[in-house]
């Protein structure tokens, strides 16, 4: 169990309450765990690129990020590449049909490049 200490110090350090400082720390431990989780899961191929952004809760472009920053390799299969540029094509054909192209993901045009 973390120390009473430890809690009333990062309240303290942070300006907030007791509960809201231990709420914050679960927030970002979580945070910080499925990211690990994440990387763990790609690194070793058992995700892809999209699942493992999904689990670290972050967008292709955030996780494209992440991977530059933690000197990843970025694996992405040419399936995955094909499905991503029909489904962007048929938004891009269609933008009025009031269908956001992956819902959840800030994609850009450019996502694809290192």
């Amino acid at each position: 169990m973390i120390a009473e200490k430890e809690i009333n110090d990062l309240a303290e350090l942070l300006g907030v309450s007791r509960d809201e400082a231990l709420k914050l720390a679960i927030k970002e431990g979580i945070k910080e765990l499925r990211l690990r989780k994440a990387i763990e899961l790609y690194v070793t191929g058992k995700k892809s690129l999209k699942q493992a952004a999904r689990i670290a809760g972050v967008s292709l472009a955030e996780w494209f990020e992440i991977t530059k920053e933690k000197g990843l390799l970025v694996q992405i299969s040419p399936e995955e590449v094909e499905e991503e540029l029909e489904a962007l094509s048929d938004w891009r054909n269609n933008p009025s049909s009031g269908k956001s192209y992956r819902k959840g993901y800030s994609y850009t045009t450019d996502c694809f490049c290192g």
